[in-house]
């Protein structure tokens, strides 16, 4: 039982990681503005410069006509067929009701946040099972969401209008506190149990899978195991008292109708209680969160048309440059001077683009208006993306720790799924890596490729290879130093012995001679961490660029990185064991005895020379 709750909770980070929030202000369940726009038919333009086009029309409400500056929407769907515009439509009404939001929420958020906040509280629900269920079946709403229009009435001196704010204002509190605050016993609930998740990982690792799948299923179970210990993020207690309604009242309704009494079902569920099964799911954990971030951002907004909100008076540039000051601080686990280059460089981007706020005025809003700026102006990749949110986010982090305010804000934002496509990565083939080596390459170049087919190693492992990292064991097995206490590599698992292909080391000889053989096998300038991985890659980039190509037709993607999976494919032709082959590329290892795993630099060698490597002589 404790596995398939370990099973459906990955299931389930799995769809939470790949959800695309798709608002500027998040929406869930499928909520949607209270006046959304409703398009006509499809039409067609007879005469004029867009004649032949197909479009249709949505009337903007009045009072919504000034934000924005027009009284129609339009839809325009090009100029093929019918059926191709109306194959556009969704996706374009969908854009053309995004551009409504966003000049709504603007002209009055306040309005925008209790409907998020109604929408979290009140709409469809995930239950166990996986099918929706009306909240309204177990939680009634006290009111409707066409009240919620009544919130823009607001006058600070008595009025019916005031009255009537304040009494949906407390109403949408009053939901809040009975929701976020159910009764529930966890002292009955049985918790799944570390040995449980051991075993889980040991039947993950048994399934036929790639080893990319099973390190992504075992960091996520990792994930979920801190979790379950910790409560979920650092917001424990927010999830102490909650249990999913929903699917007991979908229960007993099942119950009842299959003529069970009430006498029965309360049996039922008191033995279900006692044997733990209702653990609270994800879906309504997520829900508790969903209605936390909703009725903040209500408060907030509340408090701003009242004229109430608190501004701490310390600047997000403030926040900043207590953060630099942390960084001079090394016994502070500090970033390496490239990350926090690049932390700066995403900090003053934000400034640039919403100026120096109050720490205590930055909302998640902005983050997802940052992430548009990203994906829009700077055409950023998803990878871009989350790294310049981590940086923005840092002095955030650290305003936090010094109480200027009490919570990140863009905590929990969903970047899975934004930014530029990224181009997928091939693996070199033999035909690949004789384009590549046919090219008229400096003598070191051609060296570094050579090396990095033969061994696997990251860019920045080869490019920082020093002659004294050549060595010979005692058994005469020689091979490739990378525990030097200087070298600046990725991971605790990079630092390993990896042997010299007995087709590698003719090269490296001719390579060396005539040289001292001290310092660098190459002399790639380093960067104010240490390292040479930017000024090697600057150099080998011509080079990946033209092998891409064949007689001028592209082939594939080719990126450097792209050799360590074909030197780990060829060690599994050669019939390389995983975590043998798992030390030799310098990855983590995986499974319950990774601890007792000690390496054999004589059985590894033997296994390596078993690869062919004749493509590497090509001239």
């Amino acid at each position: 039982m404790h596995f398939i709750y370990i099973v459906l909770i990955y299931r389930n980070y799995e769809q939470v990681s790949t959800n695309k929030v798709p608002y500027k202000v998040p929406y869930f369940n499928g909520g949607f503005m209270i006046h959304r726009l409703q398009f006509g038919d499809i039409l067609q333009v007879k005469s004029g410069k867009k004649a032949g086009r197909w479009y249709c029309k949505a009337k903007i409400p009045a009072e919504y006509r000034d934000a924005y500056k027009d009284s129609q929407a339009t839809a325009w769907l090009g100029s093929g067929s019918l059926a191709d515009a109306q194959a556009l439509l969704p996706a374009v009404k969908e854009k053309e009701q995004q551009k409504f939001l966003d000049k709504v929420a603007k002209y009055d958020p306040l309005i925008v946040a209790a409907e998020r906040l109604y929408d979290a509280l009140f709409s469809n629900s995930d239950d166990i099972t996986g099918r929706k269920l009306p909240v309204s079946q177990w939680h009634p709403a006290p009111i409707s969401k066409q009240e919620l229009t009544n919130l823009k009435r607001f006058t600070r001196d008595p009025s019916t209008e005031r009255t009537e704010f304040n009494r949906i204002v407390q109403t949408l509190r009053n939901e809040v506190f009975k929701v976020l605050h159910a009764e529930y016993d966890t002292g009955l609930v049985a918790k799944v149990s570390d040995a449980s998740f051991s075993a889980t990982k040991g039947i993950m690792l048994d399934m036929d899978a790639s080893a990319v799948s099973k390190e992504k299923a075992l960091d996520t179970l990792d994930a979920v195991a801190t979790n379950a210990d910790i409560g979920l993020e650092l917001s424990a207690p927010r999830y102490a008292n909650w249990r999913p309604l929903g699917w007991l009242a979908q229960l007993r309704s099942q119950l009842l109708s299959e003529g069970h009494t009430e006498t029965q079902i309360r049996s039922i569920i008191s033995i279900m209680y006692a044997s733990g099964s209702p653990q609270s799911t994800y879906d309504a954990i997520n829900k508790r969160d969903h209605i936390n971030d909703a009725y903040k951002e209500f408060v907030d907004q509340h408090d701003q048309k009242l004229g109430t909100k608190i501004v701490t008076g310390k600047s997000y540039s403030d926040a900043m440059s207590e953060w630099a000051l942390r960084q001079d601080n090394p016994e502070l686990g500090v970033k390496r001077l490239k990350t926090r280059g690049e932390y700066i460089n995403s900090q003053n981007i934000f400034l640039e683009v919403f100026g120096d706020l109050d720490v205590s005025e930055i909302t998640k809003a902005h983050g997802e208006e940052f992430i548009e700026y990203l994906e829009s102006k700077k055409k950023a990749a998803n990878g871009t993306i989350t790294k310049h949110l981590s940086g923005v986010r840092a002095p955030l982090a650290r305003a936090v720790h010094l109480n200027w305010i009490a919570d990140d804000p863009l905590f929990g934002l969903k970047v899975a799924k934004r930014g530029v496509a990224k181009k997928k990565t091939e693996r070199w083939n033999v035909a690949d890596i004789q384009r590549l080596l046919q090219q008229s390459l400096p003598k070191d170049i051609r060296m570094l490729f050579q090396i990095l087919i033969c061994t696997g190693f990251r860019l920045e492992e080869g490019a920082a290879l020093e002659w004294k990292d050549i060595k010979v064991s005692p058994s005469g097995v020689r091979y490739f130093d990378l525990f030097d206490i200087n070298k600046k590599l990725k991971t605790e698992h990079a630092q390993r012995h990896v042997p010299i292909h007995h087709q590698l080391y003719p090269f490296l000889t001719e390579y060396g001679a005539g040289k001292d053989n001290e310092g660098q096998l190459f002399s790639f300038k380093r960067d104010k961490d240490g390292k040479c991985v930017k000024a090697a890659t600057k150099a080998l980039d011509p080079y990946i660029k033209a092998a891409r190509f064949d007689n001028g037709v592209f082939v594939k993607h080719l990126k450097t990185h792209g050799l360590r999976g074909t030197f780990t494919t060829a060690c599994y032709s050669a019939g390389v064991n995983d975590s043998m082959r798992r030390t030799l590329g310098g990855w983590r290892q995986l499974g319950d005895d990774k601890t007792y795993l000690h390496t054999d630099l004589d059985a590894e060698n033997e296994m390596l020379q078993k690869i062919n490597f004749d493509h590497i002589c090509c001239d």
